[in-house]
């Protein structure tokens, strides 16, 4: 079974995000957009410059195949759902577009990329 587009994001989360965090100073806002083929979707995830970039590094290491991640919002497709996450100084929005279910943001998926950050 093919492995969802967020699943992607949560489990490079903590290994990605692990040397992240504690900064004084909160870095300018930022996004990246995992965009799928098969389903066609997309997951944005909006937060801090510093954290996204070393999300966006982690998570091409982590793709399937018809999966790339660009910067930017990029989304295609209608809204099907989103959830906020904060953790050690950082907040992070994601936002699921086109073809995903709208258990993409249920309490489970939250909980496992909210655990994966730093």
């Amino acid at each position: 079974m093919r492995r969802p587009v967020l699943q992607a994001i949560s489990l490079a989360g903590l290994l990605l995000l692990a040397g992240c965090g504690g900064a004084s100073a909160t870095p300018p806002s930022a996004a990246i957009t995992v965009l799928s083929t098969s389903p066609a979707a997309s997951i944005v995830v909006t937060g801090d410059s510093t954290a996204l970039a070393k999300l966006k590094a982690k998570v091409q290491t982590q793709l399937s195949a018809g999966e790339t991640v660009v910067d930017g919002d990029q989304h295609s497709g209608t809204h099907v759902c989103g959830f906020s996450a904060t953790k050690n100084g950082h907040s992070y929005q994601v936002d699921a577009y086109g073809g995903v279910s709208p258990n993409t943001c249920s309490t489970t998926q939250q909980q496992s990329f909210q655990t994966d950050l730093p």
